[in-house]
């Protein structure tokens, strides 16, 4: 057997780093994926049909992508499986670069083979360096892979004048996959930047010109993706300074339209149909919100991402560390049986992707006359390097943020000022910053915009994390929400049918906590046994019905079988009409 060690080039700690390591255990052996049932999508052995072995090229090449990534985090992969996995990808490529069916016609309309394509050439690109890094047993296969991984971006740089004329068509853009063939955009745009051949730039200019407004029946995770592919573009290559605009307009729109009192999307834009999340869609969906914002430097996109990190992803993940989805019942108001809980084949990665997003996100180094300083944007704990004008410096920020009060610690080695973004979801009170005492802006309840960023001099950040509120509910649509830190203990959200129901029905609870209990006076809802106590006239809960999902979490989380959302009505009064 292959084997060899890694040293991490990140490494993620806290709960993140947990529910990444849950995932990675998944990919990084032979327990769960075979070389065979990874590469049924590029073989299509008649005896071995699996789910989605259609999609040419989408699990196995997610697959080589999350291993990538995993072992930057320390993860060594499985090698004779890895090896295995290259060896097929490698003797089944068709003459024109594409990967599919052998037998079917090239040149087609094949929604699986350009989606699946897409992944795959992503795949591709981040096996490269870990080929290529000396510790690697297999890199005697980097140049075949750097071959195979150039024809298919060929083979997808042609197929995108037609598939852009088939999207002319109103008939076709009527479909839920319609927007398939974006799933391209984001990949080649990589490929142009490592390879500068200006058939791709024009290919993915193309693409990103034709990405439409949300206004179809579309899969979301199609449509997130193409959104973060045409950000991506007009960043690297973009000539019209509008382009990124209006992907912010057009997240906006998804925002008010699709995403749910959690922080998540739905998995598509039809209704009443596919009422159910998808970890896919949720997945990009945070990982669009933290590149907007590190793009227009808008807090408010990383509110967003941080909601959906703390609520919605872990809805999604499952205690093995595979992700899914959850089915949104047609009554009203309640989220019930789970729809694909463990989606192997596209969200188990999808959401590991995610998670990598965030922690090598959290934070970066920014330059201006007054010199370098670190910026933490989400506070996660992780240690990473960052590339200085003197050269490499590591940053170690420690937190048990959210799962405590918040409290930030940031050491640099060599030393460098940093600071911090206040999210809005900070409790008020007092922010000690280098020593002193800062007050909080706005609300008496929550952390001001004033505090957006807080400078600090090596020393920690502390905010008390109180019990706040959300009564404008600026991201969960009209209703009233309570937060502990970022993290949803109590909401009511729209009553208006089955087309906006809310999928929020994971709750926090203190880890000594027993049970909760739940006594309804004075037209208020007690709910001790939280990490907070909560007296709130806003939702009351149906089923008490509750399991652990991890006893391993930092904080142990508990569902209920559904969590009615309706707006709480008081019984009158006796002797009133």
């Amino acid at each position: 057997m292959l084997q060899t060690e890694f040293l991490p080039h990140l490494r993620v700690r806290g709960e993140l780093g947990k529910r990444l390591e849950l995932t990675a255990r998944q990919f990084t052996s032979r327990e769960v994926y075979s070389a065979e049932l990874i590469t049924q999508d590029l073989v299509l052995h008649p005896d071995r049909r699996r789910t989605a072995d259609d999609y040419s090229g989408d699990l196995s090449g997610r697959y080589l992508e999350a291993v990538a990534l995993a072992a930057q985090l320390g993860f060594a992969p499985d090698w004779d499986l890895l090896r295995d996995v290259i060896e097929v990808l490698l003797s089944t490529q068709r003459a024109d670069g594409s990967f599919g069916a052998s037998d079917a016609a090239l040149g087609g309309f094949d929604h699986g083979v350009v989606w699946g394509n897409a992944f795959l050439l992503t795949g591709l690109m981040e096996l490269a360096p870990l080929l290529d890094d000396p510790s690697c047993p297999l890199g005697a296969h980097a140049p075949e892979v750097r071959a195979a991984t150039a024809r298919l971006a060929d083979s997808l740089v042609l197929s995108a004048p037609r598939w852009l004329r088939w999207f002319t068509h109103s008939r076709e853009r009527e479909h839920k996959f319609a927007l398939d063939f974006f799933a391209m955009l984001l990949p080649l745009t990589r490929w142009a930047e490592h390879t500068g051949d200006s058939r791709t730039v024009q290919a993915a200019q193309s693409l990103a010109d034709a990405v439409p407004l949300p206004d179809g029946p579309w899969h979301l995770h199609g449509y997130l993706t193409a959104l973060r592919g045409k950000l991506r573009f007009a960043e690297r290559f973009g000539t019209d300074p509008a382009a990124a605009q209006e992907v912010m307009d057009a997240w906006n729109l998804v925002r008010r339209r699709y995403v749910l009192a959690h922080g998540g999307v739905r998995e598509s834009m039809r209704e009443p149909m596919d009422l159910n999340t998808e970890g896919c869609g949720i997945a990009d969906w945070i990982m669009l919100s933290i590149d907007l914002g590190r793009h227009f430097r808008d807090d408010e996109l990383f509110d967003a991402a941080e909601i959906a990190l703390h609520n919605a992803l872990p809805h999604v993940q499952a205690p093995s560390g595979h992700f899914g989805c959850e089915t949104l019942a047609a009554d009203p108001g309640l989220l019930t049986a789970d729809y694909v809980p463990e989606a192997w084949w596209c969200c188990t990665f999808h959401g590991f992707r995610a998670m990598y997003h965030v922690a090598t996100n959290a934070v970066r180094l920014e330059r201006d006359a007054d010199g370098e300083r670190v910026r933490v944007d989400l506070p996660v704990p992780v240690v990473t390097q960052v590339t200085t004008a003197a050269g490499t410096a590591t940053v170690e920020v420690t937190t048990d943020y959210p799962a405590r009060e918040f409290e930030l610690l940031v050491r640099s080695e060599p030393e460098l000022p940093w600071s911090v973004r206040a999210s809005r979801f900070w409790s008020a009170g007092n922010v000690e910053v280098s020593g002193g005492t800062v007050r909080p802006g706005g609300s008496e309840r929550i952390v001001g915009r004033a505090l957006t960023w807080i400078d600090a001099a090596g020393v920690p950040v502390h905010s008390l994390q109180l019990n706040n509120t959300d009564e404008q509910a600026t991201w969960l649509g009209q209703g009233v929400s309570v937060f502990v830190g970022p993290v949803i203990q109590v909401l009511a959200a729209p009553h208006t049918g089955a087309g906006n129901v809310v999928a929020a029905r994971t709750l926090h609870v203190a880890p000594d906590g027993q049970r909760i209990e739940h006594v309804a006076a004075d037209g208020l809802a007690h709910l001790t046994g939280l990490v907070r106590e909560f007296r709130a006239p806003w939702s009351t809960l149906r089923d008490h019905t509750w399991h652990p999902v991890d006893a391993d979490d930092t904080v142990v989380r508990f569902r209920f079988a559904a969590l009615d959302v309706t707006p709480f009505t008081p019984a009158r009064a006796a002797g009133h009409d």
